[in-house]
This record gives C-alpha cells, structure tokens and sequence, in this order.
C-alpha cells in the first residue's frame, strides 16, 4: 500500500490572492441524461474519518504542556487530525500543538507541530501520523495564554479500493523509464490525498498551471473543508523517493459541467509549470497521461494512448470532453492529458469506465473549455 511520507511541510504560510475572480463559485449540480458520477465509482480510497469531539481543557496554568490527549492507533499506517480553533478566543501567539508518536517499546518521537503565529484559518490538518500511539499536546509560553482548540476529526489510513479503467492490456509505466523531457513535465504533475466532505480518504491527480495555481477535478477538491484537508505530494516518482509536500490555501474556482477546480498552493514552487494547447484534436492524435494512479508513484500512459472521439458529452448538456484510449485507475483523475507531438496540455482527465461497461472509453475535458470558462468568471491567469 503506497502512503505519503512523514516529512510534510509545517508552515502555512497567508497568501494575498493576486488573481480577479468572482464572488461567487459557481457549481451547477444538474446531471448528465447518460453520465453519473459517484466518487466512490471514480476515486480511490485509502482510508475513512470519524468524527470526535475533543475539548483541548487546560489541565495546568503554564508555561510548558497544559494539556495531553493520547490516541490509539493500532490498525492503520498513519492518522491524521484536524483541529479547530476559535480564533477570535485564543492568542494570536504563544501557544503550540505537538504531536508525539511512537510504536511500541519505542520512544517518543516529534512527528508535527504548528505554532499560534502560522494559523491563516481557523481549521487545521495535521500531517499523516505514523506510529501505533500517538500523543497530542498543547504548550503555551505562559499562565496568561488559554487557547480554545478542539480535536473534531480523525482520519485514519486503509487499505486502498482503486477502480480500473484500463482499455485492453494495462500498458501504463513508471516514470523513471522515460526520457528526460516526459520526466521534466512530471515534476510539474502532484499526488493530492484529501479528507472528503463524506468521510473517505480519497486519492487525486493535479497538475501545476503556474508556479502557485494547480488544476484538478470538481470532483475531487470542490469544498473549502476538502481544500483545507489536503496534502498535495510532488516528486513521488518511486516508493522511495524524497516527495516535496505542499498545502492549498484557496479554492479560486470550481465548475460542475466542466468537473476543474483551480486551487492555489501554499507555497510558490520552483519549477517549470505545464502549458496549455489551444490546438484542435483529431481522432487517433497520440497522447500521454502522467498520474498518479491509485494514490501509486507517477506513472505514465503513452502505449496505445490516442484520442477516440475528439468531441462528445461531457457532464453536463454540452460536447466539452473527447474520449481516449489510454489506461488510467482511480487516483488518476486530475492528470493532465498532453499531445505526444507538442508536449502541451490538451486536456483534463475526468472519467474512467465503469466495470462491465461496454464502452472502454475514458474521458477528459477539452482545456481549451476550461480555460474559457475561468476567463469568463473573470480569473486572470498569466500563464
């Protein structure tokens, strides 16, 4: 079972929203007469949240740990936490949640903190939490400092449930066997595991649009709670790699018909984003699809990767997808689908087949459409 890694990023870091936009997302939730999409149907799984209620009550006056709550965690690979804090009640500095793991006979070890002084919100994930206990503690600098935090969420790693769409024999392959121009373009494609609204640990693609903007599907991150829940992993090229953690720290835009979400990273990265292809497709033009499929290290779909119908039905009423014959699992949707000639994005991949279904096609969202979309909801994107 492929998991993210321990070494996440502690800082969250406020960003000034830079981009115009409308005050209102807009989300039409009408349904296609042929198409629906159940994320259960289309996303992988690793895991489910259960919700808690857990009143951080000081239990000495400080300075030091003035609360302690010790967690279980004895039948999955990692947990994480979410907290909620009333700002408006608590210091704005002067305080700290620590998390403290450790497997048994084992010490204690530091596994995540996050100071009062990095709060942007009022909702906080922890990293992915390995170890079978696990201690959380509140420290404040002095006896004057009583923050109000309560622990209200769990989410705890399972095994995976990923769905298949694969068109024939599966001919997907890791990354490191390509050429260094299809590994240029992967550094710019992240994993992105997220807590949704529903409970499930589910599993995304992204890739970046600029060094700060990532696109993915509506259908994965399409909430402010799924946003802030999120852990966006790039250079997860092999099981071992060293993955570069990122965070999201907006939700810009989102579209149902068009199944995009623009969401903006907590911080910059340097490095080369994708561009985008205003070009026409025409059936069996070549593709390649980098993903991550299943929530597994970056793979590459290119054998036997064309497009099929280069228009047809989307979710919504009008002709915004074209299908395609490259193999993909849950996990993959978000990826970017880019024409093997120019090495440019033509699409945004959204649907996989359902199994037993007659029609081995999948699908993604013209770019073009979404990048018309965003310019007619007034996000300027300089690109």
């Amino acid at each position: 079972m492929t998991l993210l890694g321990r070494h996440l990023i502690n800082k969250l870091h406020c960003m000034t929203v830079v981009y115009i936009f409308s005050a209102s997302i807009f989300c039409d939730t009408s349904f296609a007469d042929n198409l629906t999409l159940e994320r259960e149907a289309v996303l992988a799984t690793s895991g489910l949240s259960i919700d808690t209620h857990v009143v951080f009550k000081l239990e000495d006056t400080g300075p030091g740990i003035v609360f302690q709550h010790y967690f279980a965690n004895t039948s999955a690979e990692y947990a994480r936490f979410k907290f909620v804090v009333d700002i408006e009640n608590s210091a704005s500095e002067g305080w700290t949640i620590a998390i403290l793991s450790r497997n048994s006979g084992e010490s204690y070890q530091p596994a995540w903190r996050i100071d009062a002084s990095e709060l942007c919100e009022n909702v906080i994930w922890s990293d992915e939490i390995r170890g079978s206990e696990i201690l959380i503690r509140l420290m404040v600098d002095n006896s004057t400092i009583e923050p109000h935090i309560t622990l209200t969420q769990v989410a705890q790693a399972q095994e995976p449930a990923v769905p298949f769409s694969i068109v024939g024999e599966d001919e997907r392959q890791p990354i490191g066997v390509f050429p260094d121009e299809i590994k240029a373009l992967g550094k710019a494609v992240a994993k992105i595991r997220f807590v949704g609204d529903n409970g499930p640990i589910y599993n995304c693609t992204g890739f970046l649009l600029s060094q700060d903007l990532m696109l993915t599907n509506s259908h994965c991150i399409n909430s402010k709670s799924e946003r802030q829940s999120a852990i966006v992993a790039f250079d997860y090229d092999e099981k071992l790699s060293h993955e570069t953690f990122n965070r999201l720290s907006e939700l810009i835009q989102h579209d149902y018909d068009l199944d995009y979400s623009l969401v903006r990273l907590t911080r910059s990265m340097d490095r080369e984003p994708l561009k985008i292809s205003d070009a026409r497709i025409t059936k069996d033009d070549k593709l390649i699809i980098i993903q991550h499929p299943g929530g597994e290290p970056k793979q590459v779909s290119v054998k036997g990767c064309a497009v099929d119908k280069p228009s047809i039905k989307g979710r919504g009423s009008a002709k915004t997808d074209f299908s395609h014959k490259c193999d993909t699992l849950g996990g993959s949707s978000g990826a970017p689908v880019i024409l093997k000639d120019s090495l440019l994005v033509i699409g945004l991949h959204h649907l996989g087949f359902k199994e037993g279904s007659s029609n081995l096609l999948n699908r993604a969202v013209h770019i073009t459409r979404i990048m018309e979309h965003l310019k007619n909801s007034n996000v300027e994107l300089t690109l």
